[in-house]
């Protein structure tokens, strides 16, 4: 169980971070709208890829899931280390889209039925940029790592693969193309070697 000491620093460490996200995320959207010079970079064949509207559930879930590992760590350098992690990759996402500004290829998709609340909600909160490297993917590399070393069994296993969903959800919700997906791996594979050395900060991957 927490202390109420730990679930004040664990609430203290989600806020800021949900905060450096909504910043650095949607205040480089806003930027590059104003920008003349936004390429487009992807294959004419990633058009093609069906858009699979149920997989905006996974794609929404990482939200509720970035917010619960803050709740997963039990001491402070696990915190710490989960932190520096989150900030790194969103600085450097950051930096990046305002250096190499790209323009999703895809039309806005008009879905109907029970997932076009959450596509409609995605329109309205997003805008076609900020491609590549995905946070998305990124993220879920950060996250899964961060899940799966707390979790065994068949339980670690589940987590492992709706992670590898959310990835995929990037694009068959048309929200990225698959330079952003590689991308957004390859962040997050550089990002989790920020404290892989510390033995205070990091945990033990629970055995199977």
């Amino acid at each position: 169980m927490f202390t109420t000491e730990q679930i004040r620093s664990n609430t203290r460490y989600a806020i800021v971070h949900a905060a450096v996200f909504m910043l650095v995320y949607h205040g480089c959207l806003v930027l590059t709208s104003l920008r003349p010079d936004v390429r487009r970079m992807f294959g004419q064949w990633e058009l093609s890829i069906p858009l699979v509207p149920g997989m905006i559930v996974p794609y929404f879930s990482i939200y509720g899931l970035f917010i619960v590992s803050f709740f997963l760590c039990s001491n402070q350098s696990e915190r710490q280390v989960l932190s520096r992690r989150l900030a790194a990759s969103q600085l450097v996402a950051g930096f990046i889209y305002m250096v190499f500004p790209l323009q999703s290829g895809y039309q806005r998709p008009v879905v109907e039925g029970c997932f076009a609340p959450m596509f409609r909600l995605l329109e309205a909160t997003d805008l076609p940029y900020n491609l590549a490297p995905s946070l998305h993917v990124t993220t879920a590399i950060l996250l899964g790592a961060h899940y799966a070393a707390r979790t065994q069994g068949v339980v670690r296993t589940l987590f492992v693969a709706w992670f590898t969903l959310i990835a995929a959800s990037t694009m068959l919700t048309w929200q990225h193309h698959l330079l952003d997906v590689v991308a957004g791996a390859m962040l997050g594979m550089a990002c989790l070697r920020i404290g892989a050395g510390s033995r205070l900060a990091l945990i033990q991957p629970a055995r199977a």
